[in-house]
């Protein structure tokens, strides 16, 4: 019978050493930057119309200090909001707010890939959160003055609390962890304020709470049986 190979076995795991969140955020950093690059010289750099021109114009007035616009809201206005808080910082300067908005989106792949991981292991985590990083819709809106990249970023965030969320209460229902709380109200505030604050971009993210209420609800069973 012949001898295993020691380099063939060790190979995979040679593989596993090398971190997937950082392939991801070197593939999705060096994509942004070379489209930021490629963007700043077409002619549809700083041009605004529609909704772009409307948030663009809120968030300047943010920044001179009108906080209210006086009247019902109109558009979601948590981006303006953001927008606003930018531009008082660093001026009208529009690719630092859009390097954000990419560097959102390389942590958007990151979270994909937690996400994918704890649902479907390494593999299938790493080429959800490769895949989501080169996909050419969210780029196209990262580089935008537009709220549209707050939705997705927001919606995986939330979606990984709430997975971290049951994976806690699961594991205090078989015994395999302490009773101590604090993790699971700090888990559960922090998807709750994160679902509030997307409400504030696009109302039907209020949808989002009828999972997280039902980890909280199997929580607080829990709670009562170990009471």
């Amino acid at each position: 019978m012949s001898q295993p190979n020691p380099v063939t076995e060790s190979e995979p795991r040679q593989r596993m050493s090398v971190r997937p969140e950082w392939m991801i955020v070197l593939v999705g950093g060096l994509l942004r930057l070379a489209y930021l690059g490629l963007l700043t010289q077409t002619p549809l750099w700083e041009y605004f119309r529609a909704d772009h021109a409307f948030y663009k114009a809120w968030g300047l007035s943010i920044a001179d200090g009108q906080l209210s616009p006086g009247h019902v809201f109109e558009q979601g206005p948590l981006y303006a909001y953001w927008l606003g808080a930018i531009y008082s910082c660093v001026g009208d300067l529009d690719w630092i707010v859009i390097s954000i908005q990419m560097l959102a989106g390389v942590h958007l792949g990151c979270l994909v890939y937690w996400i994918g991981r704890r649902i479907g292991g390494e593999q299938l985590g790493f080429w959800a959160g490769l895949l989501t990083v080169v996909y050419g819709p969210l780029l196209y809106y990262e580089g935008l003055i537009m709220k549209s990249w707050l939705s997705p970023w927001g919606t995986a965030a939330a979606c990984l609390l709430t997975l971290q969320l049951f994976d806690c209460v699961r594991g205090r229902d078989n015994g395999t962890q302490s009773t101590d709380w604090r993790g699971l109200i700090l888990l559960g505030g922090l998807a709750g304020v994160l679902t509030g604050l997307l409400c504030l971009v696009r109302e039907s993210h209020v949808l989002m709470l009828l999972p997280i209420a039902g980890v909280i609800g199997l929580g607080l069973k829990t709670l009562s049986r170990l009471a």
